[in-house]
């Protein structure tokens, strides 16, 4: 199995207060949890190989006119800069292309995903490599047999009350993979992590039943 793993927080995955004493996270709850999942899917998968990036260590540049540009030219038309911009662009195209199970960690930033993770996915939408093009209408490229495994974390709790349906972050998420073909999709769901102590209890106990659940359920 290969599994590529992309942490998108700003926080570290650690802290040295107490569990549960600072709830609004001087850690990040989104990495706890991409890393359990990709510890369990190593453990059922003893042959696994990871590529993981930590958007917050080594952010992915936005896209630039350079590389823009160079999407639309012919390879051999390519300006040294050209070719320069769109390397990490064709390689981070290339991870999805290659992997089995995609583990993403995202905290919520004003109902969105945050940018840095926004600029990952800019570059890994490609023509050519994740989506092509048939008579007009762009068809995922990706392996439909992929599976997504998205760790999504936030203060608010926008399941219910007058949040629901606040966040645009798991449409957005359905939306990316399914443009490049993978649709099956599971959400990890950390929500009213600024709501007390017994909120961030009750998350963490219901997160980690569905990471168990999830990954049993992956053939």
């Amino acid at each position: 199995m290969n599994i590529l793993h992309i942490d998108s927080s700003a926080l570290s995955a650690e802290t040295s207060l107490p569990l549960y004493s600072d709830p609004r996270g001087n850690y990040s709850m989104s990495r706890r949890y991409t890393k359990k999942v990709v510890e369990l899917l190593k453990a059922k998968n003893s042959d696994a190989t990871v590529v993981y990036h930590d958007l917050e260590v080594n952010p992915i540049p936005y896209l630039s006119h350079v590389a823009t540009t160079g999407l639309f030219m012919p390879a051999n038309m390519h300006s040294p800069e050209q070719a320069k911009a769109l390397e990490l662009s064709t390689k981070l195209a290339n991870e999805i292309l290659e992997a089995n199970a995609i583990v993403i960690g995202v905290p919520t930033h004003n109902f969105m995903v945050p940018a840095v993770l926004k600029s990952w996915v800019d570059h890994s939408v490609r023509f050519g490599i994740t989506v092509g093009d048939n008579n007009g209408i762009p068809v995922g490229l990706a392996n439909p047999k992929t599976k997504v495994i998205a760790c999504v974390a936030s203060g608010g709790d926008y399941s219910q009350g007058p949040l629901k349906g606040f966040s645009l972050v798991e449409d957005f998420i359905e939306r990316f993979f399914g443009n490049i073909g993978i649709t099956d999709i599971s959400f990890v769901n950390l929500q009213g992590l600024a709501n007390g102590q017994d909120a961030v209890k009750d998350a963490m106990e219901a997160a980690d039943r569905k990471i168990s659940e999830i990954v049993n359920n992956i053939k």
